[in-house]
């Protein structure tokens, strides 16, 4: 892992010197889903404390189920599509969601927020590789939903996050991440919420160099890390 972390963390410095872009700008979210939480700890040694997870019952048994003790609390970043039967789990449990793929998820999960008295940072996911697979906003939904989505006082929005199309085409997945800056730009451009939205969640194991050329703020990568998963991709993305 040690080797790995420090190729990846090298190669964002590399890309970021050739974009022009300074390196502390682009995060790095570990994505733990089916790895153990042994495999997990070994990351806080490295100083991450953050975890993307998209499996809700599997982030809460992980990190805090009632048989787990940690000398430090995880940070869990919900990262998949939110069922409406698990919206209390995330409210109680997450630290942020970066999957908010429709205003009904939304308004849902802001209730329940409201409950706890919690606040929470969000990110608003759009489906710029039109795969049905793949869930999130189209850019004319977003637009439509922007006044109710500014509403929602227990979300804290701070950017877009999306899953690039699965591609061979470096082409075809550059598009992608322009797609979600402009979509930004629109919403950023609106003034419907009080503050820019600046944060770009793109680019995961396959993709993340493209995304950092196109102005990725944060990358989201597990198998880079771990090498490998058993379990395909299928699983978190059913036809």
């Amino acid at each position: 892992m040690v080797e790995k972390l420090t190729k990846i963390e090298n190669r964002i410095r590399e890309i970021c010197e050739k974009s022009g872009r300074d390196p502390s700008e682009v995060t790095l979210l570990p994505i733990t889903k089916t790895r153990t939480l042994k495999e997990v700890l070994a990351l806080k040694e490295f100083g991450y404390t953050r975890y993307g997870e998209n499996m809700v019952q599997e982030a809460k048994n992980k990190f805090f189920g009632d048989d787990v003790v940690l000398d430090f609390e995880p940070e869990w970043v919900m990262v998949g599509h939110l069922q409406t039967n698990k919206v209390k789990t995330v409210a109680k449990h997450a630290s942020e969601i970066q999957s908010i793929d429709s205003l009904k998820v939304a308004t849902l999960l802001n209730k329940e927020l409201a409950k706890l008295n919690k606040r929470m940072k969000a990110l608003i996911q759009v489906n710029t590789s039109k795969e049905k697979s793949k869930y999130g906003f189209t850019l004319d939904d977003l637009m439509a939903s922007l006044d109710a989505l500014a509403k929602l006082e227990f979300l804290d929005f701070e950017g877009f996050m999306t899953l690039a199309i699965d591609s061979e085409n470096d082409e075809e997945v550059r598009s992608c991440f322009r797609q979600l800056k402009e979509a930004q730009k629109l919403v950023n451009n609106s003034g419907v919420f009080c503050s820019k939205l600046n944060r770009l969640s793109m680019g995961m194991t396959s993709d993340y160099e493209i995304a950092i050329e196109e102005g990725s703020t944060e990358i989201r990568l597990g198998q880079a890390i771990f090498g490998p998963r058993q379990t395909p991709d299928s699983f978190y993305w059913p036809q």
